[in-house]
């Protein structure tokens, strides 16, 4: 098994997001769990069932907030893997029907850091961000496998799969439509 760990998934505005979340349901959820076990809520009925279920939200959370992504590679299969303390929590295997390359594809976006209504859009910072894709021989099927800020860890995944998998790196190059408009 051939691991490759790169970086979050998540941005510093999402990991502050779900670190708020995770310390509300904590709190509440053992604070709430607490003081039900030593009886403090029996007038309240059914509803004391919330604070173990706020607890038990919290290690998900804990987990996301502190998970990698990244690829495994196992006995020429290919998954995408959530990674937590550098193991694999969550796999989902990636398709390799009539694979013959890989390619990097970079975009650029803007990220928006608020919860409100913005108006100035140029404030918004812009980000490039690289994806890895596995194609077909004429590059008609393109297969996304992650994406990252980082383009040396992409090249670094790109360069594992190549050679774990004998793909070759290529530039992507779909064929042009017969009947394309001008």
């Amino acid at each position: 098994m051939k691991k490759i760990i790169l970086d979050s998934k998540f941005s510093l505005f999402q990991k502050v997001t779900l670190f708020v979340g995770f310390i509300i349901t904590l709190y509440y959820g053992g604070m709430g769990s607490y003081l039900w076990i030593l009886g403090q809520f029996d007038d309240l009925g059914n509803i004391v069932f919330v604070f173990p279920v706020l607890l038990l939200i919290s290690i998900p959370l804990f987990m996301l907030l502190f998970s990698k992504q990244g690829i495994v590679m196992v006995e020429q299969k290919l998954y995408y893997a959530f990674f937590f303390f550098k193991k694999p929590f969550y796999k989902k295997k990636i398709a390799l029907d009539n694979i013959t390359d890989v390619s990097i594809l970079t975009f650029d976006a803007k990220e928006k850091f608020t919860y409100v209504f913005n108006t100035i859009h140029d404030i918004n910072p812009k980000i490039e961000f690289q994806e890895l894709y596995l194609l077909n021989a004429n590059h008609t099927q393109k297969t996304f496998v992650i994406s990252s800020t980082k383009r040396e860890q992409i090249k670094k995944a790109a360069s594992a799969i190549s050679a774990t998998l004998n793909f070759k790196i290529k530039t992507y190059s779909p064929p042009r439509s017969k009947r394309r408009r001008r």
